[in-house]
């Protein structure tokens, strides 16, 4: 097996790479579950076969990248229904999802859950029931006896559990007796027409505002297209914010950035307004932008990211984002990919699979 940090074969191919959710994290040590891992997907009843490498753990809590040997398992596994990580070690058994290695800046955000309002009105384990029925690329922990859950998986099922949750805890304010008097319908209605139903917003760790819906509004991005937003279209982000005369404080927390927009004119229903143009602008940022990461030798870390820095004016709409060892490169797929060629080609006597290696998610 090839442990994650290694410089050889390091090149992620994306046809035979899937990307899996719902790791245990902590509960073991790493390179324990990146054996785990390898043996549970090269097992036949679980759709895999030959594992190339795992890398684990990565930048996002409970998530793992399996490079298969042949793009046909990686289609298998995908298919596969129901891949549950059993081990003597593991004190009960847990459910991966399985997604394909997109091309998208995101793969994967968490959120810790606080169900405790709900507890009046319903017995939480049939509140999580219910969230798992509604959100199922969701993959939800233990619940705490606080009432705290935690959940992993896609970025926009994420926001889908947010209306989710919006919606149930309107309906607890109504007084059904029971979760099946709820509309079982799929809730596509708007965030903003659930928090104008409700009136109050559920306090939790996803942060919804006690605030009235027209003085505060909260929208959560993923880090990555935020960091974007703000440094390499700085100007236009600012002339949003501008135009609607608004303030906007941010909290960051396991890859998912909260805003909270209020209003400073006399006319707070601006910041409704505001809300949806800054969120129409973050999904185009989250379907087109690409994320690489460039792995630095400890030789020569100083002399790589001043080089990737030095690069900047040529890739505009490129933003390097460094660490102590490693970079990200965030934008346009074809920034991008354009990027990391020049800087393939400016390392002479680097191969392709040596200190540069795509990572992206």
């Amino acid at each position: 097996m090839q442990a994650a940090g290694s410089n050889t074969e390091n090149k992620i191919v994306p046809t035979q790479t899937v990307s899996v959710h719902g790791i245990p994290s902590g509960m073991l040590e790493d390179d324990v579950l990146q054996d785990l891992l390898t043996i549970h997907f090269q097992k036949a009843k679980n759709g895999g076969g030959d594992v190339k490498r795992v890398i684990y753990p990565t930048r996002v809590k409970g998530v793992a990248y399996v490079t298969f040997e042949d793009y046909k398992v990686a289609e298998r596994v995908l298919q596969k229904k129901g891949q549950i990580l059993v081990d003597r070690r593991l004190p009960t058994s847990f459910q991966l999802k399985v997604a394909r290695y997109g091309e998208h800046i995101f793969a994967c955000a968490a959120a810790d859950l606080d169900l405790s309002p709900f507890c009046k009105c319903w017995p939480l384990k049939e509140v999580v029931k219910e969230l798992q029925e509604r959100v199922p690329d969701l993959s939800f922990g233990s619940l705490t006896s606080h009432g705290h859950i935690s959940v992993e998986g896609p970025f926009p099922a994420i926001k889908l559990l947010r209306d989710v949750l919006l919606h149930t805890y309107n309906m607890a304010q109504k007084g059904c007796d029971c979760l099946s008097e709820r509309d079982r319908g799929t809730p596509n209605a708007t965030i903003d027409s659930m928090e104008q139903e409700s009136g109050s917003h559920l306090e939790s760790s996803l942060s919804f505002s006690q605030e009235s819906y027209f003085e505060s509004q909260t929208l959560i991005i993923d880090t990555d297209v935020y960091l974007f937003m703000i440094k390499v279209l700085k100007k236009e982000f600012q002339e949003r914010l501008s135009k609607y005369n608004i303030t906007c404080d941010e909290t960051r927390e396991d890859g998912i950035t909260m805003l909270t927009l209020k209003a400073v004119a006399s006319d707070p229903k601006q910041v409704a307004d505001a809300k949806k143009e800054i969120q129409v602008l973050s999904d185009q940022l989250q379907s087109t932008l690409r994320k690489e990461r460039i792995h630095l030798d400890d030789t020569n870390e100083c002399q790589s990211i001043d080089k990737c820095i030095g690069m900047k004016p040529m890739f505009p709409m490129v933003l390097i984002v460094p660490y102590r060892k490693y970079i990200d490169l965030i934008g346009p797929a074809a920034d991008v990919a354009k990027f990391m060629q020049a800087s393939k080609d400016m390392s002479p006597g680097k191969d392709q699979d040596g200190q540069i290696y795509r990572s992206s998610r």
